[in-house]
């Protein structure tokens, strides 16, 4: 049985690590679009997987910690299951947005000139909303109250009704397809990573241009953050459907479900910043800008500074004649 203390103790845990995951990736959702490095396609898709892993660590921190803090019965009615549908929502959207990323690294070490006119603006949109499209659609029949995913304040985690509806959403729709895109996003990046030893081979005994090197070394940064992207999401999944049914006891069922779930969504922004450069470097740029903004002087300004040092000066002798003439 649960306690008030021990609701306390699991709330804070998931508010702090959730919280930390939401600074991290509004970090970089902020800055990704600002930098070119990432270009409009891989750019997008980033940000999409992003919305993902914020979507998880918002429903977790604002919406989980603080219901079972303040009324933690209502995790068991109707309105309290929608956390589980939205937060499977996201899984599935950060699932799909990791697909296109090991399939976007692909196309561009394969078919590095052929890369813009497959990830065009065009291709770019459609397939990023057809990704939201499919998490939506594959959570719809969580609707239904004998197939929801509600979280459990026994054990501190989320668990799938154990009724048919609930078999088949929970291992079927859920593990088994996680385990299928996973497979074939390592089948790809293996594939990728294969490309990559050949053209490191040719880039050594060949002259190229700097723009050129500069492209695939960025092309290899790109495909190795999301390599390490994908083997945190193989081990989320290892955590919660197989390392964790090895404990009776709630808190390490916790800390293998719901810790490991909440906290790969952190590190997956993590990754993001850890890998690139530009983006731990973005705050200074955002900083500088802004307090650029802020001490530049506005155009009406400079407007009637213009036109006062520009208008005829009139001394006081002139002045003096002219009230003369007037009298």
């Amino acid at each position: 049985m649960s306690s008030e203390r021990d609701d306390m103790r699991a709330s804070f845990v998931i508010m702090v690590i959730g919280l930390i995951g939401v600074i991290i990736n509004l970090y970089v959702l902020n800055a990704v679009p600002n930098l070119k490095s990432f270009g409009y396609a891989f750019g997008s898709i980033v940000m999409s997987h992003t919305v993902a892993n914020l979507g998880i660590t918002g429903v977790f921190s604002l919406l989980v910690a603080p219901i079972t803090i303040i009324n933690p019965s209502f995790h068991d009615t109707y309105w309290g299951k929608r956390c589980g549908q939205v937060l499977i929502m996201f899984w599935n959207a950060a699932v799909f947005s990791h697909l296109l990323i090991a399939f976007n690294r692909f196309v561009s070490v394969y078919w590095p000139i052929k890369y813009i006119r497959i990830f065009d603006k065009t291709v770019t949109n459609i397939t990023i909303s057809l990704a939201w499209t499919l998490a939506f659609a594959q959570v719809f029949s969580y609707f239904w109250i004998e197939c929801t995913f509600g979280f459990s304040t026994e054990t501190y985690t989320f668990t799938f009704v154990t009724t048919t509806c609930g078999y088949y959403i929970g291992f079927i729709f859920d593990y088994y397809m996680s385990i299928i895109m996973i497979s074939i996003i390592a089948t790809m990046d293996f594939c990728t990573f294969i490309k990559i030893r050949i053209l490191k081979r040719q880039m050594s005994s060949t002259v190229q241009s700097n723009q050129d090197m500069s492209q695939r070394v960025k092309d290899i940064r790109f495909f190795f953050q999301a390599v390490a992207q994908g083997l945190v999401f193989i081990g989320e999944l290892v955590s919660f459907f197989s390392i964790s049914t090895m404990f009776d006891d709630k808190w390490p069922r916790f800390g293998f479900t719901t810790v490991a779930w909440i906290s790969v969504h952190t590190i997956d922004g993590l990754i993001v910043i850890l890998f690139n450069k530009d983006v731990r470097h973005y705050w200074r740029t955002a900083v500088y800008s802004y307090y650029s903004n802020q001490t530049a002087p506005s155009t009406a300004q400079i407007y009637h500074s213009h036109r006062a040092m520009n208008a005829p000066q009139i001394s006081l002798s002139q002045e003096a004649s002219g009230n003369q003439s007037k009298i």
